[in-house]
């Protein structure tokens, strides 16, 4: 068999690619080479994403175990499924993947499958692991392509063109030789070449594009699950392009269509319609948030104005309002831009206010540190302020504050205090009336007690009798 390739209008030309190495007599196919370390660094890069987003990195270890295996399992049963011819007469065949025999969206819907389930059992969010890992498939895709450059398969049809990629008939299976391959068929040296499309380059060349888009648009997602469902339209629009191309297409049974070609236009049609929808919606949603902040800054600056700053619950907005918003929102849609204007000049207005605001809380501010403030301040004072205050003081204070009191604000100030703790003991174990009769007494016994302090008062033995 030879092993040359060459790209000829490139003037590129490999003399010897083999398909395997090698080690102690066992050999080892470099797409099986490919493809692990395809996996290795999608890992690695599903790691980092994780770490990025501030996730759990052992989740995506234990991920990539289980999603390795279902891929390649269901990558096998997609495989086999529409190859059946290949495989009805050998079933233990079947389970010899050294002969190759895997379909990149049986790998997808395998991983679907298994994230889809892990995110449940360990109740995370499955649209943010599809995020993550997105980066991570398609640069699999991107390495894996080169395996099929290895093996000489996945190739398109006859072509000229500038990327034509010259084989050896004896290296390709007999089943990808098209008619017009052979038409067009060439001997060099005794060997016969055929000339095609090197698909594998330009799918590896579309997921390169595509990877770069992910890491670019990845910082501008709005939702989770975005960037997965950009890499499913990407892909897809790819593949159906790439797909009919190819001559290894597997059919489907009865009226004979690519099925990779069909399943990416249906992929391509129902993600885009989703991720328009997404965005429709996510753009009413916006904009029913922007009336609501724009009415409630109205309402804010109004009071503000007027003088009246009402309780936060006055500021929320009923449920009823937000319907209303989202009605408005989804008819007009369209005047969002109309009230950029008005929002500018309402933050400007409520900029000015607030500036307005703090210079009249200074201003406050100062006059309570002036006597006549100190004054304003003691009079909004209430009655359970003020005991608050006289619980804070310390003994000190009160022995200053009781030297300065005369013999008249003593005798008040005990009146106060009694009747205070006469009625809030009244009114836990006793009735009214009780309370009240009992209050009057305590008010004439401290009554009595001040006339006889008053008769005993230093000042009026000092005296002198003639006064």
């Amino acid at each position: 068999m030879h092993t040359d390739i060459a790209f000829p209008h490139l003037n590129i030309e490999l003399a010897h690619v083999g398909k395997s190495i090698s080690i102690f007599g066992f050999e080892i196919a470099y797409y099986g080479m490919i493809i692990g370390t395809a996996i290795l660094i999608g890992i690695f890069l599903a790691v980092r994403e994780a770490r990025r987003t501030h996730q759990n990195p052992d989740h995506y270890f234990d991920l990539a175990i289980y999603g390795v295996i279902f891929s390649i399992l269901c990558a096998r049963i997609y495989y086999v499924i529409f190859s059946w011819d290949m495989y009805k007469g050998n079933l233990l065949s079947i389970f010899n993947l050294r002969q190759g025999g895997l379909a990149i969206y049986g790998g997808i819907i395998g991983a679907v499958i298994t994230g889809v389930v892990y995110a449940k059992r360990h109740h995370l969010r499955a649209p943010l692991i599809f995020d993550t890992v997105a980066v991570s498939i398609v640069n699999g895709q991107m390495l894996g392509r080169w395996g099929n450059f290895f093996n000489r398969e996945a190739f398109g049809e006859y072509t000229d063109g500038l990327f034509a990629m010259r084989l050896p008939v004896d290296a390709v299976r007999a089943s990808d030789i098209t008619q017009k391959m052979q038409e067009h068929m060439e001997k060099i040296d005794g060997v016969r070449y055929i000339q095609v499309h090197p698909t594998f380059l330009y799918e590896s060349l579309w997921c390169l594009a595509l990877l770069i888009i992910l890491l670019l648009y990845r910082q501008r997602k709005r939702y989770e699950g975005e960037v997965f469902l950009v890499y499913l339209f990407g892909y897809g629009l790819g593949r159906v392009w790439i797909e009919g191309l190819r001559t290894d297409q597997l059919k489907l049974p009865l009226v004979g269509w690519p099925v990779s070609q069909v399943l990416a236009g249906l992929i391509v049609i129902g993600v885009g319609a989703v991720l328009v929808y997404n965005r429709k919606n996510l753009e009413r949603l916006e904009y029913a948030e922007f009336q609501r902040r724009r009415r409630e800054r109205e309402r804010r600056l109004a009071r503000r104005e007027s003088g009246e700053y009402g309780s936060q619950e006055e500021e929320k907005v009923s449920p009823k309002e937000g319907v209303q918003d989202e009605m408005e929102a989804s008819q007009n849609i369209s005047e969002k831009e109309a009230f950029t204007q008005s929002e500018k000049k309402i933050a400007r207005e409520e900029q000015k206010a607030s500036e307005r605001g703090t210079s009249r809380k200074e201003q406050k501010s100062s006059e309570r540190r002036t006597p006549r403030g100190e004054q304003r301040l003691s009079e909004r004072r209430t009655p359970r302020e003020e005991q608050r205050s006289s619980e804070r003081k310390t003994p000190r204070e009160e022995q200053r504050s009781s030297e300065r009191k005369t013999p008249r604000e003593e005798q008040r100030s005990s009146e106060r205090g009694i009747l205070r703790e006469e009625s809030t003991s009244s009114g836990r174990h006793r009735s009214a009336g009780a309370s009240e009769m009992s209050s009057k007494d305590a008010v004439k016994r401290t009554r009595k007690k001040g006339d006889v302090s008053r008769r005993t008062t230093p000042e009026k033995r000092k005296r002198p009798e003639g006064d």
